[in-house]
């Protein structure tokens, strides 16, 4: 079971998979051209202003090529805050909640009754997907032009085209967490006609690994855009891993608490 717990986590700390850039290399297509500048608005306007998220259902899935999971749970968001995610197994009984906040991830495991509480350098000795909070956050609402403006994964002046009803933004030399070293690591981004982004890859030589995350299909609430089907792969050494998640009852802006007490008895993990 803890394997599993272990999976579950990887699913989803996977959004982890943006670094910064140093070159960029534009697509040639044939169709309507827009500038990097217009793209990062259109981005920009699909991001509402919200103050919280809820997702009430998560229907979770996990196949790691040795055994399958069905999950569910719910993720509570305060935006630029915390992001609770609990996860179900039998009958609605939690097996797991997780807290990531702006500079700590807490987590209990109520199958193993451990808990962890730390730093995320310290996380990733037990989930080694893990970077900082905006990416956790990004998994949910979608990467947002936080992502795009911190690193600068695209030069604004430069000009792009959709082809086929896509635009990809392809970057190479990830400078991956201060090694100036990989070269042949890339990323890909590609957005539809409405500028919401519907595939990140990222294929990692240095640690051979390739991640991919598709958001096959949106939901408006009153307005807001957000991701409702979230389908990751991710492989690393050969060994391939895949995940779904299925999203729904989303409520923005309620009042929400993020209660998050660990049971006496539990041990740390160290």
């Amino acid at each position: 079971m803890l394997k599993s717990f272990s999976n579950i986590l990887m699913v989803i700390l996977t959004a982890v998979i943006f670094s910064s850039c140093k070159t960029i290399t534009p697509v040639v297509t044939e169709k309507e051209l827009y500038s990097g500048e217009e793209i990062f608005q259109e981005i920009s306007n699909n991001m509402h202003s919200f103050r919280t998220y809820s997702a009430r259902r998560m229907r979770l899935h996990i196949d790691d090529n040795t055994e399958e999971l069905n999950l569910r749970g719910s993720v509570r968001i305060q935006r630029d805050s915390a992001v609770m995610i609990s996860i179900n197994a039998f009958a609605g009984i939690e097996v797991a909640r997780i807290m990531f906040e702006i500079d700590s991830v807490r987590i209990i495991d109520r199958i193993n009754n451990v808990y962890f509480q730390g730093s995320y350098e310290k996380s990733i000795v037990i989930i080694p997907f893990i970077s900082n909070y905006e990416m956790i956050e990004s998994l949910f609402l979608g990467p947002s032009p936080y992502i795009f403006k911190k690193f600068d994964l695209f030069d604004r002046k430069q000009n792009y085209l959709f082809d086929k009803d896509l635009l990809t933004l392809h970057y190479n030399d990830i400078n991956d967490f201060g090694n100036e070293n990989n070269s042949n690591d890339e990323v890909r981004v590609k957005l539809d006609p409405d500028f919401l982004i519907r595939s990140v890859e990222i294929y990692s030589e240095n640690r051979d690994s390739y991640t991919r995350i598709k958001y096959a299909s949106y939901g408006d609430y009153d307005g807001v855009v957000l991701p409702e089907q979230i389908d990751l792969q991710f492989t690393k050494n050969n060994i391939p891993f895949y995940a779904s998640f299925n999203i729904g009852r989303i409520h923005l802006d309620d009042d929400l608490s993020f209660p998050f007490n660990i049971p006496s008895g539990y041990r740390y993990i160290n």
